[in-house]
């Protein structure tokens, strides 16, 4: 394509939003959206139809040290962590047969813990085979440890001042220029509240669903979110898009208002109605990943002829943890 066509083609995709964070990585994202359906028929994850008889649904309990926690809704994607956590299950916790995880860790000699706050500070070798972690006034030494912490958190937030005194006296000089050289997208997402849905079969309005824009709103995405009415996602930025709403930081309210505002004047001149008396302002929330201390960004993607790098990072597990007993997972 030339500049020209690729141009609309960055901003709106091929009609499920603005595709600007992925188009200069690969055209594997385009083939494999295009040619195998995986943007159609999209559907949110509801959740349990019936969770008022699932175990421990809204009851709050405390963890191992003390901290309050939630009890599961059992609603969204998050139910499926819940179900796995409070259901009981053989697979859950080996040494404790149809035992549930959460049973576990609430009972008092199963010598199973679980810290829901306990900020981590840093990890250390302790003797040849077991790792330390310190966590503030709390150090615990284990056989194996799991970092599911994306690299740019781990970069970031960890206090330890020294590598990670492995057998062989250091962190893999490679492993560590990859974990340095990883880039992690900056992502936005502004969503309002909404009084009742204007999408389905019978409206007269006119208003899409999904809207894309050359603006700093990029894409507002409608969703029907049981038992309530339904959720706005007012804006969806990318990138250096999402990077220019940190400037709204203290102003959030204001930047809320800001996109309603630009999201109806464009509605108003494609549609010739206005989406305002179908949100509802006061209930509103922003999540800006990079400003988020256990995430500093959104996804982690490897740039041009970096994906050896990102290999290395992958194969980590493979190649060091029986030396380290250290291993990555998640978004490492």
């Amino acid at each position: 394509m030339t500049s020209e066509e690729a141009a609309p083609f960055y901003t709106i995709g091929v009609g499920d939003g603005s595709w600007g964070a992925f188009f200069a990585l690969s055209s594997l994202w385009v083939i494999r959206t295009v040619l195998f359906g995986y943007a159609t028929d999209h559907k949110l994850v509801y959740g349990l139809e019936n969770p008022t008889g699932a175990p421990e649904y809204m009851r709050s309990w405390k963890d191992s040290r003390n901290q309050a926690v939630a009890g599961p809704a059992y609603i969204g994607i998050e139910s499926v962590a819940n179900c796995l956590f409070y259901k009981p299950t053989t697979s859950c916790v080996a040494e404790h047969d149809n035992t549930s995880l959460f049973q576990a860790v609430t009972t008092k000699d199963s010598n199973v813990e679980l810290f829901t706050r306990t900020t981590v500070d840093g990890l250390s070798k302790h003797g040849s085979n077991q790792v330390q972690v310190d966590a503030g006034d709390l150090t615990n030494v284990y056989d194996h440890v799991i970092v599911t912490a994306p690299t740019w958190a781990m970069q970031l937030d960890q206090k330890a001042t020294g590598e990670f005194d492995f057998p062989f006296k250091e962190f893999p000089i490679a492993v560590r220029r990859a974990i340095k050289s990883t880039h992690t997208i900056a992502s936005c997402k502004v969503f309002v509240g909404l009084k009742h849905d204007f999408w389905t079969k019978g409206k007269a309005d006119g208003i899409p669903q999904l809207v894309a824009t050359d603006t700093y709103l990029q894409g507002m995405y409608a969703y029907r979110v049981p038992p309530d009415a339904g959720v706005l996602l007012v804006s969806y930025t990318w990138e250096d898009d999402a990077l220019k709403t940190i400037s709204f930081a203290d102003e959030p309210e204001a930047f809320t208002k800001q996109c309603v505002d630009r999201l109806d004047a464009i509605l108003k001149q494609a549609t010739g109605n206005s989406i305002k008396p179908y949100i509802d302002e006061t209930k509103a929330a922003k999540v800006r990943w990079v400003m988020v201390p256990t995430n500093r960004g959104c996804s982690k993607i490897y740039r041009a002829h970096t994906e050896l790098e990102n290999m290395r990072i992958v194969a980590y597990n493979q190649n060091y943890s029986n030396l380290s007993h250290l291993y990555f997972a998640g978004e490492s």
